[in-house]
């Protein structure tokens, strides 16, 4: 009897430490985390359009990634421009290529569960989060080496940070200092032009 008290405190104890109200989002960020780690480390090979950007990334120079890349891939200068990075200082493996687009996934995690606080009530902020953190196609190709994980990131970001602008009133140096944050986006993602375009209309 005495045992099975133990078991059933041990249980609550548990369940009070991950599902908690106000452990229950971390739980879910961290087992986002774990499936994108998981599927980072099985480090698959490159497939086609993979290899092919790594190709470009690993044989040009950063002037060179400015030109047309080879073999019909196109990518944002910034994402180029880091994975270039990336290489230079770990080498060209295959999670060297990799890093970007899963650091990349990991931040979008804590990005979204931000913006789900923003928009949704407490108990929808679960479910939708819970959704992200292990959406199949999301988790894979959070580890592709393709601008992909990091497009959903900056997405989130844009959102993120032009989501009050229809509330306030900018003045002259919040209209230069947003425009400049729009742009600097627009070199890390080609897609955050049609996000961009949304939030403003």
């Amino acid at each position: 009897m005495q045992l099975l008290h133990k078991h059933n405190q041990f249980i609550k104890s548990i369940n009070k430490a991950l599902f908690s109200p106000q452990r229950l989002p971390w739980t879910i960020i961290s087992f986002g985390i774990l499936v994108r780690l998981v599927q980072y480390l099985y480090n698959r090979s490159l497939w086609n359009d993979e290899a092919a950007l790594a190709l470009n990334i690993v044989n040009h120079s950063y002037a060179e990634l400015l030109e047309p890349l080879d073999y019909d891939q196109a990518a944002p200068v910034g994402f180029l421009f880091l994975e270039k990075l990336a290489t230079q200082l770990f080498g060209d493996s295959e999670y060297s290529l990799r890093l970007f687009p899963f650091l990349s996934a990991i931040v979008a995690l804590f990005l979204f569960y931000r913006l789900a606080q923003r928009c949704l009530q407490p108990f929808a902020v679960w479910i939708a989060l819970a959704l992200f953190s292990s959406l199949h196609i999301i988790v894979y190709y959070a580890t592709e080496v393709k601008q992909y994980s990091s497009d959903v990131a900056i997405a989130i970001l844009a959102c993120l940070l032009f989501i009050d602008l229809s509330q306030s009133k900018l003045n002259y140096v919040q209209v230069i200092i947003y425009g400049i944050l729009g742009g600097t986006l627009i070199w890390f993602s080609h897609s955050v032009v049609f996000i961009l375009a949304g939030l403003a209309l």
